[in-house]
């Protein structure tokens, strides 16, 4: 992070995107920035990213206008299907947790057939049969390679992809989760099409359900009926299967539907359930959360607010799953070398320019130097002039060439202009796909090779290079599957370069 005190998270579902900016000040948590924008028509479908173009260009539009140069950030899951689940771990733990949890995840019908991106966290509290447990999120794995093609194209570098009920949680921990010892504390996230139940026993969480409430999405009236329903049926388990029926319920919804209203939604809860409901809305989230108030911001998503605390390490719980693939983590990496090797390019080049002006500089200042000596003491050793003369040759003699090879590296038989191919390569990378080798083939071109988790990603990084003005074609020359890494694409991209002059 540029500044390890300010962070920044971004949430999105199917109505809209919503970002905050908080610090992290001896004070507290500070509310810096906030804001939202709906999703556009056709960027989504179904839950899941359908043109990640169109839904890059609304997010950068949105950090634009709150002016948000923050460009790390903390990430709302955007894919279906989701699976959450606390999984009981055998009295003897396994060895290999994530084959462990993979092998689970093959028996869910949630993502039967599909290759799944997952991870867990171990919870505090154990099973009734004293056994320990894990809560584990997952999803498609294609699915979360296309929301980060989308970031990407955003300009935006996720530090997390993290389930929103999580970040939900995060932000309303301190001050409407933690000590509830005395009762049992439901919580529903209404989040766009999706609804995740949880339940808070003694403090702990012990319970939690996702749920799928697209189908109802367009009917606020549905909508909330089918709520409604979900929480009743939870509380009727816990009632008949877990305690008992006179254990007293506390009933918390957050609202991250822009078409419900928190009035409304209090007034079915505390219709249908007899019980006092309290709501949490982007209006309330000084309220609801530990967050100082900023008089000139309104409103914040609270899940938005949760994904920001998660960089800053606040809010209390320690709830928390990163579904970034660590392909992506070493693509990541393999960008850094890139941008550090062009870096290093224009380096060289300014060096190059600094020293011919200082050459230049010399050769004016000696001749002017000697012009007045000769002028003013015309007995002064022609010796000494001489003598300085031949210094002053031999070390423009040595810059010279010394300008010359550092000129070769960069020089072909063509003249290409370097900096800005390599710079055009390292912004055009999509996040899962990474480069192991670039060869230059004379005058010629480019060879790049590397691996990607999809051949998808391999022509959309041949496409966006053709893009540039620095490439003139871009040609995906052998794709094949990597023998020594699973599920990792093996490419090779043959690009041939505008010159300086063409371009």
């Amino acid at each position: 992070m540029l500044n390890p005190r300010i962070s920044l998270g971004i949430d999105i579902s199917e109505h809209r995107i919503s970002v905050a900016l908080i610090k992290q000040t001896k004070a507290g948590l500070k509310l810096l920035k906030a804001g939202e924008a709906p999703v556009p028509q056709g960027a989504m479908t179904d839950g899941n990213i359908a043109n990640p173009a169109l839904l890059a260009a609304a997010l950068r539009s949105l950090l634009k206008r709150k002016r948000i140069g923050l460009r790390q950030a903390a990430v709302s899951l955007v894919a279906r299907p989701v699976l959450i689940q606390i999984v009981d771990l055998p009295e003897d733990p396994p060895g290999n947790m994530s084959q462990f949890i993979r092998g689970e995840i093959r028996h869910s019908p949630v993502l039967a057939g599909k290759e799944s991106q997952h991870d867990y966290r171990r919870l505090q509290r154990p099973s009734r049969d004293g056994l320990e447990r894990i809560l584990v999120g997952a999803s498609d794995r294609d699915k979360v390679a296309d929301m980060l093609r989308m970031l990407s194209l955003a300009g935006v570098e996720p530090t997390t992809i993290e389930l929103p009920f999580m970040a939900a949680t995060r932000a309303i921990h301190a001050e409407k989760i933690a000590n509830r010892f005395n009762a049992n504390l439901l919580i529903a996230l209404l989040h766009g099409a999706e609804m995740t139940l949880c339940v808070y026993r003694k403090d702990e969480l012990d319970f939690v359900r996702y749920v799928n409430l697209s189908n109802e999405v367009n009917d606020t009236d549905r909508y909330m009926r089918r709520s409604e329903q979900e929480i009743n049926a939870v509380i009727q388990y816990y009632d008949m299967e877990v305690s008992a029926a006179g254990d007293k319920w506390e009933i918390l919804a957050v609202i991250e539907n822009p078409t419900i209203a928190p009035n409304d939604a209090e007034f079915v809860l505390q219709k249908g359930f007899g019980l006092d409901a309290n709501v949490c809305s982007p209006a309330g989230v000084y309220a609801c959360t530990r967050i100082a108030r900023n008089d000139k911001i309104d409103a914040c998503s609270i899940t938005a607010a949760g994904l920001a605390m998660r960089n800053l390490n606040a809010g209390g719980s320690d709830l928390a799953v990163n579904l970034i693939p660590a392909e992506a983590e070493e693509a990541k990496a393999a960008k850094k070398f890139v941008l550090l090797t062009a870096n290093l390019a224009a380096a060289v080049v300014l060096f190059i320019f600094l020293t011919a002006g200082f050459v230049r500089m010399q050769v004016g200042r000696t001749q002017t130097m000697m012009e007045r000596r000769k002028m003013d003491s015309p007995k002064d050793s022609i010796e000494q002039l001489l003598a300085q003369q031949r210094r002053v040759n031999h070390q423009i003699s040595y810059l010279s060439d010394k300008k010359t090879r550092m000129g070769e590296i960069f020089k072909g038989e063509q003249i290409y202009n370097w900096p800005e191919i390599l710079d055009e390569i390292r912004k055009n990378i999509p996040a899962t796909l990474y480069i192991t080798k670039l060869t230059t083939l004379g005058g010629e071109g480019l060879v790049i090779e590397g691996n990607a988790l999809s051949f998808k990603s391999i022509h959309v990084f041949a496409e966006l290079l053709e893009r540039s003005a620095c490439v003139q074609s871009a040609v995906v020359a052998q794709t094949q599957k990597n023998s020594q890494v699973n599920s990792m694409v093996a490419y090779s991209i043959a690009c041939t370069l505008s010159t300086n002059q063409e371009l």
